[in-house]
């Protein structure tokens, strides 16, 4: 008998217990139980997409955060940083600016417009892209609602740009 998977509902073993005076389960039907929980966690695992294998790799789906996969320390920082140089690099195109442009509006350097276009924006806070935002014409709004859990999260909504 194989394990029936309903809803991650899993049979390991059904049998009638003839014996209710404390004898112990024999160890054949012992062994077919551990058996068919291996399969079962195994299974399982498929079923919540924690881990599976495409072409002899083994794929994980992803958090939604990638810094936090990667046991990043300050992943969710890393994540509204990235959101926020998303949005800076969308304004500076629908703007049209020049890196040197952007740079001027901005209060920053150019150099500093230059790493932020390639990924490293480690020299810049939260608060400065933020500024950024600001004086490339996007409004900033900060919502604070009690968590859920013992700890809360940080997290950034984008508006849609209306043009």
């Amino acid at each position: 008998m194989n394990p029936c998977v309903v809803s991650n509902f899993f049979v390991l073993r059904c049998f009638h217990k003839m014996n209710l005076c404390g004898i112990a389960t024999p160890k054949e039907n012992m062994d077919i139980i551990h058996a068919r929980l291996k399969i079962a966690e195994a299974l399982s695992k498929v079923l919540r997409n924690e881990k599976k294998l495409i072409d002899g790799i083994e794929v994980q789906r992803s958090s939604g955060n990638v810094y936090a996969d990667l046991a990043l320390p300050d992943a969710e920082k890393l994540k509204i940083k990235t959101g926020l140089v998303i949005e800076i690099r969308k304004a500076m195109r629908r703007l049209e600016l020049t890196q040197q442009e952007a740079a001027k509006r901005m209060g920053i350097s150019q150099p500093k417009v230059s790493d932020m276009m390639r990924g490293d924006f480690s020299n810049l806070s939260e608060r400065k892209l933020m500024d950024c935002l600001n004086r490339l014409g996007y409004d900033i709004e900060i919502k604070v609602k009690p968590a859920s859990e013992a700890v809360g999260h940080l997290m950034l909504a984008v508006a849609r740009w209306l043009a």
